[in-house]
């Protein structure tokens, strides 16, 4: 049943190559150089002007290889995710940080809480009215003294880890 391989001839409403150059004129002009393709399309709206849809300028600006994010947009930023495996207690913690609701309307507390990865174990818990880094190292240091680990020497690790 299939050796179907595409159409055997062009679609009704395929751009000829007068109006792609003037669609590709259009999109690099002063004018426009900066804009996305649907705000393109909204600008010569206005005008009273057609020459084609949005999704018809993003391939046009594929087809020659410019960039369709256009003006002030950043490129999206790839962060690099390391993963980190426990095989045992005390070699990975999570932490962070949960809000805690009061009985009084828009006031909240704070609860600190480190966890460890593998056994799935509170090792370090703390309760404040503000958030704070200075909470975070207090609690770090005391779960760590708790745990008899040498909180410089496991700072050393984690931060070269996440590198």
């Amino acid at each position: 049943m299939g050796d179907r391989h595409g159409r055997k001839h062009a679609p009704a409403n395929h751009f000829a190559d007068a109006e792609r150059r003037t669609s590709c004129s259009t999109v690099t002009s002063l004018a426009y150089r900066d804009l996305l393709p649907h705000q393109i399309v909204l600008c010569l709206a206005d005008q009273r002007q057609y020459i084609g849809l949005e999704s018809t300028l993003h391939r046009v600006l594929r087809a020659k290889a410019l960039p369709t994010r256009r003006g002030r947009a950043m490129p999206p930023t790839v962060w690099l995710v390391t993963a980190q495996v426990a095989d045992g207690p005390n070699q990975v913690w999570s932490w962070d940080i949960t809000y805690l609701p009061t009985p009084e309307r828009g006031v909240f507390l704070y609860l600190y809480l480190i966890l460890d990865v593998w056994s799935r174990k509170i090792v370090g818990a703390h309760v404040c009215e503000t958030e704070s880094d200075a909470h975070t190292a207090a609690l770090l240091t005391r779960t760590c003294q708790r745990a008899q680990l040498d909180f410089r020497a496991w700072c050393c690790v984690a931060t070269t880890a996440g590198r």
